[in-house]
């Protein structure tokens, strides 16, 4: 009964051991899949660039002119990847036509461009 109880204890310090051993990896050393890796869109104007420029500091809900261009930063919201990410609306919205829209999230310190999931398909 002894030897039971002293195998048991062994296995569960062996197994405890091996399971609580070394911290996380780090987000950026982590390799994902193409398809699961966190997506970026590139600006293609200047505009949009300096948007992502500015970004951090810009009010949301007002309309800001940048390099000729109208965006309207929504709210920052904490995304499920952990970042911190706003809905940008591109151009004036008219009574047909409620504009365009990007999505930006905070990347390391700097804003990018993300694949919007909840836009409708083009």
């Amino acid at each position: 009964m002894r030897a039971c109880i002293g195998a048991s204890v062994l296995f569960a310090l062996i197994v405890g051991l091996g399971c609580g051993s070394g911290p996380s990896p780090r987000e950026q050393d982590i390799w994902y899949t193409p398809s699961l890796r966190p997506g970026q869109v590139p600006p293609t104007t200047a505009g949009e660039r300096e948007l992502l420029a500015r970004l951090g500091q810009l009010p949301s809900g007002q309309a800001v002119s940048l390099e000729g261009q109208v965006f309207v930063p929504g709210e920052p919201y904490q995304a499920a990847s952990g970042r911190t990410c706003r809905p940008i609306g591109v151009g004036e919205p008219d009574a047909e036509h409620e504009g365009d829209r990007r999505l930006a999230c905070e990347d390391r310190q700097h804003w990018v461009f993300v694949p919007d999931v909840f836009a409708d398909p083009p």
